[in-house]
Parts: structure tokens; sequence; C-alpha cells
């Protein structure tokens, strides 16, 4: 009948670079074409946090932070 036409948006790619897990606290991102490399925990930390940020809801986007945090508080040993 009388079905409305999706009309398919043009596929850009964009390059956002590499990002790579080496295990619970290590990982490695290259971004820029090379000009930005970070590899050890704080790239795990930071690799996290943009994969939030490019959920595609807000609501999406903090529950994948909230539940990355409290997995990793949950394998961080305790100092007692």
């Amino acid at each position: 009948g009388d079905e409305e036409e999706l009309k398919l948006l043009p596929f850009n790619y964009l390059d956002l670079g590499e990002m790579m897990t080496l295990g619970n606290d290590d990982a490695t991102i290259s971004s820029l074409g090379g000009l930005v490399q970070l590899s050890g925990p704080g790239a795990s930390v930071l690799r996290r946090l943009i994969y939030a940020v490019r959920m595609p809801t807000a609501q999406q986007g903090l529950t994948a932070a909230i539940e990355s945090t409290q997995r990793r508080l949950q394998q961080t040993p305790s100092n007692s």
C-alpha cells in the first residue's frame, strides 16, 4: 500500500584512528594519521571514555561509562 520510501544518506567514511584493548588495564590508541599515539593504562581509560562518548544516545553513553567504571573498580585490588 501506502508505504513511505526511506531515502538512504550517502556513505562517508571518516578515519578516526584505531583503538585496541590489550587486557584489563592496558590499551593502545592511534589517531590523526599517527600524530596521536598512546599506550598503557591511560590509553585504556581514554578508550573506554571514547566508546562511551560515541554511543548513539546520551543514556547509552552514560550506561556504558558507569558499567565500565564499575568493572574497572571491581578488578582493582584493594589497598587495605
